[in-house]
């Protein structure tokens, strides 16, 4: 990637002004912050576990302030602001990853462990979330942002409708209902990306638009390591880190999704308020 780059990239668009430089500070600040939060996850000790996870989301914060008033940053100026389409959408973003990523993270294992599924099987199971994704996608592809209210609220919807059935089968099954599961929250994901996409990069002022292009994947790995470290902590924490097979991890499975149903449904509120039509982009956009 880095030789393409370097032989397709015109020589003139190399040269950054001052504000375009690399934000090593903010890059540093974020990489400690999902390393902290990671860290807790495996360390033993609640008190270790508590203090890596409070130091982690406090770095989290931090970067995000230092980011907002930095000449060169990762994310737009109005990532925080919930007021603004970039706001609500990168949050949307986020909090989306951040709660269904555990699903990724331990679906296939507990499918193995505790439902007898073949490695094969578990793995048509979460293909079938991303086959729904595509399929949704192409559906609403001839959308524009300006007219997505509908998908973009049906897919946020349906995507916590889809998790909370997720939370509930993936330790109870059987397959075909977490397979069911899935396809749901996948389609939820499909209809609403792109139109939310298309709205945070309008609604970011001219200069700042491809910074807001480039940020939603950011949000959308950020918010995947932070579900994924979170989901290590809730299993360090219940004990079920090498007991999926258990009567106790049918039992308490629950709890490695659950505990971010809050989350998903703070990104429904967020998705909701995006596909106002105050933030639907204009003509002139």
């Amino acid at each position: 990637f880095m030789v393409i780059s370097w032989v397709l990239v015109p020589p003139d668009a190399a040269t950054a002004p001052s504000e375009g430089r690399t934000p090593w500070a903010q890059i540093l600040i974020l990489a400690a912050a999902i390393g902290a939060i990671a860290a807790a996850g495996v360390v033993p000790g609640r008190l270790a576990m508590t203090g890596l996870s409070i130091g982690g989301i406090g770095l989290f914060a931090l970067f995000l302030r230092l980011d907002a008033r930095a000449a060169g940053r990762l994310l737009p100026a109005r990532t925080a602001d919930l007021t603004s389409a970039e706001g609500l959408g990168l949050f949307t973003v986020f909090a989306f990853c951040a709660a269904t990523v555990g699903f990724n993270t331990y679906g296939p294992a507990m499918m193995q462990a505790l439902h007898g599924a073949s490695p094969v099987v578990a793995g048509y199971v979460m293909v079938t979330e991303a086959m729904a994704w595509t399929v949704m996608a192409f559906a609403v592809s001839g959308v524009k942002p300006d007219k997505g209210a509908l998908p973009v609220r049906l897919g946020a919807v349906l995507v916590c409708v889809g998790f909370v059935a997720v939370c509930y089968v993936t330790p109870h099954g059987p397959l075909w209902a977490i397979a069911a599961a899935a396809i749901v929250q996948g389609a939820g994901f499909g209809l609403l990306w792109a139109i939310a996409s298309g709205r945070i990069v309008a609604g970011a002022p001219s200069p700042e638009r491809a910074l807001a292009s480039s940020a939603i994947p950011t949000m959308q790995l950020v918010g995947n390591a932070v579900g994924a470290a979170g989901c290590a902590l809730v299993a360090n924490g219940l004990g079920l880190a090498d007991q999926l097979g258990s009567e106790r991890a049918r039992e308490q499975g629950i709890w490695l999704y659950a505990v971010f149903i809050p989350l998903a449904f703070a990104g429904l509120f967020t998705a909701w308020k995006l596909a106002d039509p105050k933030y639907a982009p204009t003509d002139s956009q």
